[in-house]
């Protein structure tokens, strides 16, 4: 077989921080592949990095694509070679989405909500405005901070995202009641403090909560590299997949350099080493890894138009 001549670039991994749900994976794949040189991008939020295949010969360096994902509202580094393969650190209980700031959270917003909790059984007991401001300052302004920040991120940035929409609700909720409280100090208000502590608690259990699903999914996903194979055969761009064409170009390149809508040889006998849909040939997979069944599978071309195959 003849090689396929080789092309002048390189994979880098990129460690993405800031990034919150599917939108702002979409976001951070439209900044990428807008840069000039960037052949391929492919952004993933459970492990919050980014492949990205830069081709050399272009004029952007991989500092110049970092400095860009920077200024989408996001954090860019290069990642540290292995680190897909090193176990995930547990994440500190004092941290940004540790479960310390969650509890702490609950209790500074505990004496705020029980009042309400009483209403219904006749009970009308609240804490004086003064305590009900001194309770919900450290949340708004300590456990809070951090939607501030990326809000103020998402914002120079020219975009929105969940981070904002929480600065900007409790905020309105707490500077309401602030308000009230200095225009008129001794009349009796309807405050709101409750409001803004509790939905900061919330969304922190909430970022808690997926930190901690993002980290089990994690760990599965390594024990599953574990059984793929280490190389994918990559065919030509230029090879149009029909029959009686030879398919005799092809790269093998590490598993970790194979994008989204590259097309994949794999020879009989051979493991599969991505999903995919097949284009070209038939034959039986063993799919007992997946559905316990022992007899291998047939698998056939599907075609569909509005797959946009050719």
């Amino acid at each position: 077989m003849n090689a396929a001549k080789e092309i002048n670039s390189e994979l880098f991994n990129l460690d993405i921080g800031g990034m919150t749900c599917a939108s702002c994976v979409g976001r951070v794949e439209k900044a990428l592949e807008r840069i000039p040189g960037v052949e391929a991008a492919s952004v993933n939020l459970a492990t919050e990095q980014a492949k990205i295949r830069l081709n050399l010969d272009s004029e952007v360096t991989i500092g110049g694509v970092i400095a860009l994902v920077q200024k989408t509202g996001y954090d860019a580094k290069l990642s540290t070679p292995y680190k897909n393969t090193q176990p995930n650190q547990s994440r500190s209980f004092w941290g940004a989405d540790g479960l310390g700031r969650v509890l702490l959270g609950f209790i500074l917003s505990a004496p705020l909500l029980i009042p309400m909790l009483l209403m219904p059984f006749g009970i009308h007991w609240a804490l004086s405005p003064e305590w009900q401001l001194l309770l919900a300052s450290p949340v708004q302004f300590f456990l809070g901070w951090r939607f501030y920040k990326a809000g103020f991120k998402s914002l120079m940035s020219g975009t929105g995202n969940m981070d904002l929409l929480v600065a900007l609700g409790t905020s309105a909720a707490y500077g309401l009641s602030v308000y009230q409280l200095i225009a008129s100090p001794h009349a009796a208000h309807e405050l709101y403090f409750e409001a803004s502590a509790v939905i900061i608690c919330m969304v922190l259990l909430g970022k808690w909560l997926e930190a901690r699903a993002k980290q089990q999914t994690s760990e599965a996903i390594r024990a599953l590299q574990k059984l793929w194979p280490e190389h994918a055969k990559v065919l030509a761009p230029n090879i149009a997949v029909m029959e009686g064409t030879p398919l005799d170009q092809y790269r093998d390149l590490p598993l970790e350099q194979v994008f989204p809508k590259d097309r994949v040889l794999v020879l009989p006998g051979e493991r599969i080493p991505v999903d995919g849909l097949i284009l070209l040939g038939s034959s039986h997979i063993d799919e007992s890894l997946l559905t316990g069944e022992s007899a291998p599978s047939k698998k056939i071309p599907r075609f569909e138009s509005h797959w946009g195959i050719p």
